[in-house]
């Protein structure tokens, strides 16, 4: 199931560049600012999983208004909005280090009984 957008939250407005390709698409800060409601698809005149919102776009140089923003989680078109990448957080990412290292530790003590001393040269205590 796809979340819903709400007032001030914050997602990914993408900026339009330029046409000579001055300045390429970028992700841009934004908050939503309006819930306008579903996305309808133009052949069919049915609604979509895509939702419309009104953002405040955050620039480097300033702020404005993107009234009206589709949703693309896909192509990330220009003048559209997604939710922001997820990005893994400090627990996470200690959680997948600790991993690795008792499984290089069990690669050590493993070398051991063929390499006797690996161990102690490769840090001791393992």
């Amino acid at each position: 199931m796809q979340q819903e957008p709400s007032i001030g939250q914050t997602v990914h407005y993408v900026s339009h560049g330029t046409p000579g390709g001055e300045y390429t698409k970028q992700c841009r800060a934004a908050v939503i600012t309006q819930v306008t409601g579903r996305a309808v698809d133009p052949a069919t005149g049915d609604p979509t999983d895509a939702w419309v919102v009104g953002l405040l776009v955050q620039n480097p140089t300033g702020v404005h208004l993107a009234q009206v923003c589709v949703q693309s989680e896909q192509s990330h078109d220009g003048g559209t909005w997604h939710w922001p990448e997820h990005v893994t957080s400090l627990s996470d990412r200690m959680a997948e280090l600790e991993k690795v290292v008792a499984d290089l530790a069990k690669r050590v003590r493993d070398c051991e009984t063929g390499f006797p001393g690996m161990g102690r040269l490769l840090g001791g205590g393992l």
